[in-house]
């Protein structure tokens, strides 16, 4: 991590998380945000224009904020397996991704269990799926204990389908490997259209969500062998977005929205990535500050969700003003859950990371 561009990876995640973060909080403001109704044409229908125009604003956009990290993950997993030149190790591969993930997620894990504290038989099951990361795989865990859990799940199945993936990319090279794998997330997208399946679990199935993952791969592989995916990363930044919308507002292609999606985070990646101007004031002042809520992002994400609107609310000040009363709680909340994330990550995610590697250092 020590090229110019590479450092943008922190500013990418702290985007990632600034769009997670924002949509989970407009939900909380605005309800029917997350409200998704079609009507007899399989058109979304809107409350409001105001809730219309959140819906397609950017800051509205909290899945391609996961969507971001899953490409961040398999361009630095992949990039970093290029650069070491050798065969793939899994017992250090998985030894670096299970000290970095796991244990900051089975503390926040035990923390928001002991809280919500439930032993009865649906409990136990949602305990004991959660450590072992298999939540995901079924509707009736997916979202308990901590709704943001469930993508942590879904990132590390995606792990062990990695080697799956340099198989396949051994045998085809880069480009059909891609291919194949968008092949497979539109053959799963057709069987969830046409057999009516709308779980979430089938939607965010690993598989389906590889292409995502493995685009990020493929961005690894072109970086490295100093290629561009985009000529103009930002015409193609906007165009995918714009298809993303479109895509969203149409009950069909809706269940095929992995793709636009793909491209815009990619196309967004390329365009920090190789943007051009590190002193100019674009970089310094929204590049930088991102790069710090990068570093905290993975704390950031495990804690937030649960508590953001008993926190919104609790600091509300309670004036005449309710757009004050709003903002003030969304400030105060943002800073008490960023001071704890700085304070996770210092004491758990680093340590568990130096531990890990002293752990393998003996080995």
């Amino acid at each position: 991590m020590t090229t110019p561009h590479l450092d943008r990876i922190d500013s990418i995640r702290g985007l990632a998380i600034f769009l997670v973060f924002a949509f989970h909080t407009l939900i909380i403001i605005f309800p029917g945000l997350e409200i998704k109704n079609f009507d007899e044409n399989g058109f979304l229908e809107f409350s409001s224009l105001k809730v219309m125009l959140l819906y397609f604003n950017p800051l509205g956009q909290g899945a391609l904020g996961v969507d971001l990290f899953l490409v961040i993950s398999g361009f630095l997993i992949h990039l970093i397996h290029l650069r070491s030149g050798t065969e793939l190790n899994l017992h250090i591969f998985f030894s670096k991704r299970f000290w970095r993930i796991y244990p900051p997620y089975l503390l926040t894990l035990l923390f928001f269990f002991v809280l919500n504290f439930d032993l009865s038989a649906q409990g136990i099951k949602n305990i004991v799926s959660h450590v072992l990361l298999v939540h995901n795989l079924t509707d009736n865990t997916f979202y308990t204990i901590n709704p943001s859990f469930w993508s942590i799940a879904l990132e590390c199945q995606l792990y062990l389908i990695y080697p799956l993936y340099l198989l396949i990319l051994k045998r085809t090279g880069a480009v059909n490997a891609l291919l194949i794998v968008t092949g497979i997330n539109i053959v799963f997208s057709s069987i969830g259209h046409f057999t009516g399946i709308n779980s979430l679990a089938y939607g965010t199935f690993a598989l389906k969500f590889w292409v995502i993952w493995c685009a990020g791969a493929f961005l690894a592989d072109r970086f490295h062998n100093k290629k561009r995916i985009f000529n103009n990363p930002v015409l193609w930044l906007i165009l995918s977005y714009l298809i993303f919308c479109v895509f969203k507002s149409w009950f069909i292609t809706s269940r095929f929205i992995l793709i636009p999606a793909t491209l815009t985070c990619v196309a967004l990646m390329e365009m920090i990535l190789y943007y051009k101007n590190p002193e100019g004031v674009i970089y310094k002042m929204i590049m930088k500050p991102l790069a710090f809520f990068g570093l905290i992002s993975y704390s950031v994400y495990l804690i937030h969700q649960p508590g953001l609107g008993f926190l919104i609310s609790f600091f509300n000040p309670g004036t005449s003003y309710q757009s004050l009363n709003t903002i003030t709680g969304v400030l105060l909340s943002s800073t008490l859950i960023l001071l704890i994330s700085y304070v996770l990550y210092r004491i758990v995610e680093l340590k568990s990371i130096a531990f890990g590697q002293q752990l393998r250092s003996k080995v």
